[in-house]
């Protein structure tokens, strides 16, 4: 029988589409529910068809390949095929947003508010980054640390800055200073845990996959892809729910009395945002992404004109 690869996303990553479509399957939180039985069948039927020792998903049709291949990759990391902790794995991204994200919203207003809840979302982000990590990359404890210690300390001195200009915390505007402070979290985040990339490159290759060597300037179209990603995860709930929210005070006051129906209402809010935006999000820009040869840096251009004069791109990988 016929046998997918395994390694490949199901659909094709040189399309939007093929992209929005592997990402909104991957990061469905229906693969939370997964039992561990069922995860560990497929980690054995995965894992043995990579070392040729079981034949198990030659056994099986198209469908159910796919299938396996999902949940297998839901909760075990592509690199060194440990099963990752449920709150971290990319499927488990849309609820603890709403925890999180409704807890920013709500006490974003209040001093201890805004200490905890940009402290809690940092520590979250700086483990699930950690445990979703691209196992072959240089980034030590010290530059976790300086990237956590850092995106912490920026995203709660701009809230409390922010805080104080706004004279009205229960106004639209102030609703929004949330996403000004996740926007200068991730803006010192991603540089920092990425800047062994900005200082020694990373590898670029022809479409063929021929290595070219190492470019700085891919490192930040990369960094810049992924930052712009990040900010379409976060963007719709931190700016339509607050629109949204803001408009229902007005026609029912008891929301701004009533800070439990208050986290509800916005979890709902959130949860509806995320489901699209983060496969949106993930989407955006191709993984294989792609840089023109004349905006290589001068000695990589010159080493890439020589050995394949006819190439007009290379290609990286940008991260997530």
């Amino acid at each position: 029988m016929e046998v997918i690869d395994i390694t490949q996303p199901r659909w094709k990553q040189n399309t939007f589409l093929g992209r929005f479509k592997h990402f909104t399957e991957l990061t469905h939180p229906k693969h939370m529910f997964h039992s561990s039985n069922r995860l560990n069948k497929a980690d054995k039927i995965i894992s043995g068809y990579k070392s040729g020792e079981d034949n198990s998903l030659q056994k099986l049709s198209i469908k159910e390949q796919w299938r396996i291949k999902y949940i297998y990759d839901s909760a075990f990391h592509p690199d060194t095929g440990d099963k990752m902790l449920l709150p971290f794995r990319m499927c488990a991204q849309i609820p603890s947003a709403i925890l999180i994200v409704s807890g920013i919203l709500t006490y974003h207003h209040t001093l201890s508010g805004v200490l905890f809840w940009q402290w809690f979302n940092q520590s979250y982000c700086a483990t699930l980054n950690f445990t979703n990590r691209n196992a072959t990359s240089k980034v030590t404890n010290k530059h976790i640390l300086m990237a956590y210690t850092s995106a912490t300390t920026g995203a709660v001195a701009v809230s409390v800055l922010l805080n104080r200009m706004v004279t009205t915390t229960h106004s639209l505007s102030g609703r929004l200073v949330p996403f000004l402070a996740i926007t200068m979290a991730n803006a010192i985040n991603i540089p920092l845990m990425r800047q062994n990339e900005l200082k020694d490159g990373v590898t670029v290759s022809t479409e063929g996959g021929e290595s070219c060597g190492s470019s700085r300037r891919a490192a930040a179209v990369g960094i810049f892809q992924t930052l712009l990603g990040r900010l379409v995860f976060a963007g719709p709930s931190f700016i339509f729910s607050p629109i949204i929210y803001t408009r229902l005070i007005r026609h029912f006051p008891i929301l701004h009395a009533s800070k439990s129906l208050s986290i509800i209402i916005q979890g709902l809010l959130t949860g509806l945002l995320y489901i699209p935006s983060i496969p949106l999000g993930c989407s955006l820009f191709p993984q294989r992404s792609h840089l023109s040869v004349n905006s290589l840096e001068h000695n990589v251009k010159q080493c890439v004109q020589r050995k394949h004069p006819n190439a007009k791109y290379v290609y990286f990988n940008k991260g997530l």
